[in-house]
């Protein structure tokens, strides 16, 4: 290979890695000027996971391939750029959940700004937005549809319903509107636990409530104050491909009371595991309760079918590192992962304190759990969500008091409610996004501050279209968040995407 510029013989060098051109002959796929590991181009000039090496940018941001030739390769980590694809039709509102289920992404329930209002509408789009193909992950795609419109193909597989009394929401086949609830795709359908709302939120505007809701600063900041302990599962398929409005169902399986044994729960985790259904944590909300912490819970159970449910584990091993006793946590993020439920950060109280934690723990029965590690590199937080995504495991967003402080472990603690802006406490979003191609113990930060800011409670998945039968007009995998909050109760309905690379 001749030196850029150079025609004389003696002036050629033989390629080798590390000397910032890319040398096909020589096998590599890339070539960032150094031998190191963990910068996206590897020490034998291969392609990280998660990485994408494109050459040089010109100024306009757009990789230029082929100068990898004759300059060094930058590399962008998988997170650390997204598109935005605009505004969806549904209301704005955060502790919605997302999950992929029928050969589409969905979205249901939620809190709408400040808790005016909640949801249990239930929102459906089967394109993996293939009808936006951005040029570079920076494109945006939010007036790419007809009219300027969002080009996501939502359709409404349930609308808004609303009933003066819990058994005429069962007479409707729909449950009560609520958010922080969980909610599964198994055997066929979607499964949801739990939740709360703000009672009496339809007869009563933050203003003329006063339990739950109180003058902070010059704004009414309210509080949720109910929690359910029912189960729910969808009867019935939309039609994909039309944006069908056809209405799907839901009935409770628990014929008779209606209620789960466990006790009512918001901000828990639900998760299919082993093709059974595991549910753990959370907080239990009371009307007048000043402090939600005082019902934080510290259990595990487990149902085989989403009718029959056994308390598996009443003190888990996370749940007594700080006290003995055991202390709960809610808020946490869960997922399922190489044959393991694992469990990352969420809040702790004790007392008059309240921890934000960056632990990780995992579990092969949900009975006993082990700590991965006690403190990973990203800030304590709840609130945040978590998957699995290429094999590796992502943390991404939440939320921690804004006047936590923290130690050089970076779990944060603080002693006083978060209230709203106006007193000084506005809770703190995070932007991040952390990925761990290992078993949890070791992490890396994708981007810490993404192009949608803080944000917390929003609905993140993964949704791999390819191999479908019919295939897909776009066959890809895809992060996407949908929704959710920033500042005090600021609700969105954005759709990022993160660019597949």
């Amino acid at each position: 290979m001749s030196l850029p510029g150079s025609t004389m013989e003696s002036n050629c060098t033989c390629p080798r890695c590390g000397d910032g051109r890319l040398s096909w002959q020589s096998w590599e796929q890339c070539d960032d000027g150094n031998v190191a590991n963990a910068d996206g181009c590897s020490e034998n000039c291969m392609i990280e996971l998660l990485q994408l090496c494109q050459g040089t940018k010109d100024e306009a941001g757009i990789g230029e391939i082929l100068k990898s030739y004759t300059q060094k390769d930058t590399c962008q980590r998988l997170g650390s750029v997204w598109t935005d694809y605009g505004q969806a039709p549904f209301k704005p509102r955060y502790g919605a959940a997302a999950v992929v289920h029928n050969k589409a992404m969905w979205f249901i329930g939620g809190v709408g700004d400040s808790m005016t209002s909640f949801y249990n509408d239930a929102w459906f789009e089967d394109t993996n937005g293939g009808a936006c193909l951005a040029r570079e992950p920076d494109d945006s795609c939010a007036n790419a549809g007809a009219n300027g419109a969002t080009p996501l193909h939502w359709g409404q597989a349930n609308p808004q319903k609303l009933r003066a009394t819990d058994e005429a929401y069962r007479d409707a086949f729909a449950f009560q509107p609520r958010g922080f609830f969980g909610l599964v795709s198994w055997r066929g359908a979607l499964w949801l636990s739990g939740g709360a709302d703000r009672l009496d939120w339809q007869t009563k505007t933050p203003e003329q409530d006063t339990i739950t809701c109180a003058e902070v600063g010059t704004v009414r900041e309210c509080r949720l104050n109910r929690s359910f302990k029912d189960i729910w599962r969808s009867v019935g398929v939309p039609l994909t491909g039309s944006g069908n409005p056809q209405e799907i169902q839901w009935s409770n399986p628990l014929e008779g009371t209606a209620k789960a044994p466990w006790p009512d729960r918001a901000m828990h985790s639900m998760v299919v595991f082993n093709d059974s259904l595991y549910i753990f944590a959370g907080i239990g909300l009371r009307v007048g309760s000043s402090e939600v912490g005082d019902q934080v819970l510290k259990d595990v159970w487990r149902s085989p079918d989403g009718i029959a449910w056994t308390e598996i584990a009443t003190s888990p091993a996370w749940s007594t590192v700080r006290e003995a006793s055991g202390i709960g946590r809610y808020g946490q993020a869960a997922t399922a992962a190489r044959g393991k439920i694992y469990m990352f950060g969420g809040a702790e109280k004790t007392g008059q304190n309240t921890y934000y934690l960056n632990d990780v723990w995992r579990t092969s029965d949900g009975v006993i759990w082990e700590e991965v590690i006690r403190h990973a590199e990203w800030p304590g937080r709840f609130l945040s969500q978590s998957l699995v995504y290429q094999d590796s495991i992502w943390v991404i967003g939440g939320q921690r008091c804004g006047k936590a402080t923290s130690n050089t472990t970076l779990e944060y603690q603080r002693t006083a409610e978060c209230t709203r802006a106006g007193s000084g406490d506005e809770p703190f979003h995070y932007g991040d996004v952390w990925v761990s191609t290992g078993n949890g113990t070791q992490w890396s930060v994708a981007t810490e501050s993404a192009e949608w800011a803080g944000k917390s409670a929003h609905g993140l998945l993964m949704w791999d279209n390819n191999n479908y039968e019919p295939p897909a007009a776009l066959e890809r995998k895809a992060l996407w968040i949908l929704g959710g909050q920033s500042g005090f109760q600021k609700a969105f309905n954005s759709t990022l995407l993160s660019y597949e690379f």
